[in-house]
């Protein structure tokens, strides 16, 4: 009979395997934001968009199949957004502080405790 230190375990570590698929969907998503930001820069667009973020994130809550999951995964996605934005300056000549363009003016720094 399996204890329930062993039952903790073997979901921790179906827990490990999700998040090495989650943080390789994020480097993919990163990729792809990034290459965005290039073409922003290189047709002098702002890297904001107010319409398209409201888009993921009504998109989000659409794709979550769980009524009581849906508001932590519009948050999990503000962070991903915010991180996203961040990674669009990253090829900026000015580029220093990814911290500053990713959550500014944002409820989710408030969160995640940057301003």
């Amino acid at each position: 009979m399996e204890t329930h230190e062993e039952k903790i375990d073997e979901l921790r570590g179906q827990i490990d395997e999700i998040d090495r698929q989650l943080i390789e969907l994020f480097e993919r998503r990163m990729d792809v934001a990034r290459e965005i930001g290039a073409v922003k820069r290189e047709h002098n667009l702002g890297i904001r968009n107010e319409r398209r973020e409201m888009e993921v994130k009504a998109n989000c809550r659409a794709y979550c199949r769980n009524d009581l999951y849906r508001d932590y995964a519009q948050s999990m996605m503000k962070c991903v957004m915010g991180a996203c934005r961040g990674i669009q300056h990253a090829d900026a000549p000015d580029y220093d502080d990814p911290w500053q363009y990713a959550y500014k003016n944002l409820d989710v720094a408030k969160e995640l405790g940057l301003k």
